[in-house]
């Protein structure tokens, strides 16, 4: 065997021996086009595993440059990884854009933006963000956890008195799904809305999805996600 393919191997079984894994969340800097200081938009896409947030910081300190992250295609995972990651991005004034399905602790990661926003990199009917309650290894919901959830994000959402009386309900239901199956999905409301005209439905988790989803869910008309201050910018 000769050197470099030697040494391709042990760096193989090195990464095979941290448990890295295909489908976990990658990383990918852009430099932001004509944008002026030079700035640059970090891409975390795939499944959140528990180490982003030492990832991020590591490529914050090569890259100061990096004001924007982007989240791209990711079922969530990892819990505490997805508060850790939103907290940190909100300390650092980072904002966060939306690059396809973004649920679960990507969610979280997503809240965490000082500005938020949709992008139009993939089209508008596969660009969402989807929020659900703190599950067990079983899928089923871990009601303690519903409390902690709620003050969070509401904190995260930062909404005025009017906004809290008026969305704080909703949420209540989210965060209380029965199963990690159940969702309510936002999409981008100037670009998607379902045959009933909504651009938020709540998804119980047993609807058939290849059957008009998300037309079968529950149509959310009174809701956007600007009017939740989901999106700000």
């Amino acid at each position: 065997m000769n050197f470099q393919l030697w040494r391709s191997s042990l760096l193989i079984g090195f990464l095979s021996a941290l448990g890295l894994q295909a489908g976990a969340m990658s990383f990918e800097l852009r430099p932001a086009p004509h944008s002026a200081p030079a700035r640059a938009e970090l891409v975390m896409a795939g499944t959140v595993q528990g180490t982003e947030l030492e990832q991020l910081k590591t490529w914050l300190i090569k890259h100061p440059e990096i004001d924007t992250i982007l989240l791209k295609n990711s079922n969530g995972g990892n819990a505490a990884a997805g508060y850790a990651v939103g907290e940190f991005i909100r300390e650092k004034g980072l904002n966060t854009g939306l690059i396809g399905r973004c649920v679960s602790s990507c969610s979280r990661m997503f809240l965490g933006g000082k500005k938020r926003f949709f992008t139009a990199e993939l089209p508008p009917e596969k660009t969402m963000i989807g929020f659900h309650g703190n599950y067990g290894p079983d899928g089923q919901l871990l009601p303690q956890r519903s409390p902690i959830l709620k003050a969070w994000l509401v904190r995260h959402f930062g909404w005025t008195e009017e906004q809290r009386e008026r969305f704080e309900p909703l949420v209540d239901r989210w965060v209380n799904l029965p199963t990690n199956k159940g969702m309510v999905y936002f999409f981008d409301h100037n670009q998607f809305k379902t045959p009933a005209g909504a651009s938020v439905v709540l998804c119980s988790g047993d609807e058939d999805r290849s059957q008009s989803w998300p037309s079968n869910c529950e149509s959310l008309n009174q809701v956007t996600a600007g009017d939740m201050g989901l999106i700000n910018d």
